[in-house]
């Protein structure tokens, strides 16, 4: 039992501990606000709608091991091409070590976290939002409830379980 006490008041831990903390909490932040937005986005009729369906769903579909040798050499500290992006667009003007330094690795696993997690949650909102009855929608729109009054007294209560599995 001291070992693992002293463990819990290693700085080294706690910091560890704080840098998980923050990952987890603005990555499911991203996750659950993408998913909602693009399972809205989904939802229209739009041409083209079945194909970008598809591409939505790929990061999902695709294996870990293949997504996670893709976004490693993304990341590369030399043949990084989100630097080479970067770089041509103006927006650094040197390479940035994605994996090797705290606040980049950080962003970079959000976004991957993000990446591989959103195609899933869009589909299980997007399935809660079929399922919701028309008519409830249509009589807060007919008591004059703007859009954003429907989404968060109406529709958001009703899909509640469905976002908490989504998350």
């Amino acid at each position: 039992l001291k070992n693992f006490v002293d463990i819990l008041r290693d700085p080294t831990f706690v910091l560890a501990l704080r840098n998980t903390t923050i990952i987890a909490v603005v990555a499911t932040a991203a996750k659950i606000t993408l998913s909602v937005a693009l399972a809205f986005l989904m939802l229209g009729a739009f041409p083209g709608r079945s194909f970008l369906r598809t591409l939505f769903v790929l990061p999902w579909t695709i294996p870990i091991a293949l997504s996670t040798i893709a976004w490693k050499w993304m990341f590369h500290s030399q043949f990084s091409v989100v630097n080479w992006m970067l770089l041509q667009l103006g927006l650094i003007d040197h390479n940035i070590q994605w994996l090797g330094t705290a606040i980049p690795a950080m962003f970079a696993v959000i976004l991957v976290s993000t990446w591989r997690a959103v195609p899933f949650g869009a589909i299980v909102v997007m399935a809660g939002l079929t399922a919701l009855p028309a008519d409830v929608i249509d009589a807060a729109r007919v008591d004059g409830a703007n859009w954003w009054q429907r989404f968060t007294r109406v529709i958001v209560p009703l899909i509640a379980p469905i976002l908490f599995i989504a998350m």
